[in-house]
């Protein structure tokens, strides 16, 4: 990120335009095994190393995008890795605890679009999220209903459970074949920690609606589609 801003300020850039995430900083909290997330940590430390080589960029941390042809979110949940026993699906602390803000990936293109004509934009760090606030446990909930994928459970008896230690190692045993071949996995344990133990919390930075965007996709609509797409 700083090479990339370096060189386009040194090339008389006018506007650049820098994509974070939700929760982003340098500083982000230990969640699962005590350990914070390297993900939200190199994307805080991207922030600052951009406003250090372009103070004037434009930086948008947008929540978990959903839809399009890479969906990290719904696919994440609905993936066949994650019920590995035909039971149950687990899920930290059950999802009761984690708060998201999922927003369509549409609305993010938009609000980039946006960012790039609104000669207000320059400086400014924006946050993307979508329009409501859910509980992580009932979004799952939706999905899991709007897929209909009861019977991949033994009796097509639904239930969430928390993790324990035997499914944190086969997470990293899923992972492991990915890592050695440098492509994603379905299943990893630091996406646990972005998607399921940290919650999106708004820290008081513009929003979509400050770009006039005020009318932003449901998931209850477009995210229960994909879910059963």
């Amino acid at each position: 990120a700083r090479r990339i801003a370096r060189i386009a300020k040194e090339m008389g850039i006018q506007k650049f335009i820098h994509m974070s995430a939700m929760n982003a900083s340098k500083n982000t909290p230990p969640t699962l095994f005590n350990k914070p997330s390297q993900f939200l940590r190199t994307k805080g430390l991207g922030e600052e190393v951009v406003r250090e080589e372009f103070p004037s960029a434009t930086i948008i941390r947008p929540g978990m995008m959903y839809g399009g042809n890479y969906d990290a979110f719904i696919n994440y949940f609905l993936a066949v890795q994650r019920i590995p026993y035909r039971s149950v699906i687990y899920v930290y602390k059950k999802g009761e605890h984690t708060y998201k803000m999922p927003i369509w990936v549409g609305d993010v293109s938009k609000g980039v679009e946006r960012t790039i004509v609104d000669p207000h934009s320059i400086g400014k760090t924006y946050e993307f999220v979508g329009p409501h606030c859910y509980k992580l446990s009932e979004l799952i909930d939706y999905m899991y209903d709007r897929a209909h994928l009861s019977s991949r459970f033994l009796h097509r008896n639904y239930r969430r459970r928390s993790l324990n230690y035997l499914y944190r190692a086969y997470v990293a045993a899923v992972e492991l074949p990915f890592k050695f071949f440098r492509n994603p996995s379905p299943l990893s344990i630091e996406w646990i920690r972005v998607v399921e133990c940290t919650s999106d919390v708004l820290t008081g930075c513009p929003t979509l609606q400050d770009l006039g965007i005020t009318r932003l996709v449901e998931f209850e609509l477009t995210g229960g589609k994909h879910a059963y797409l």
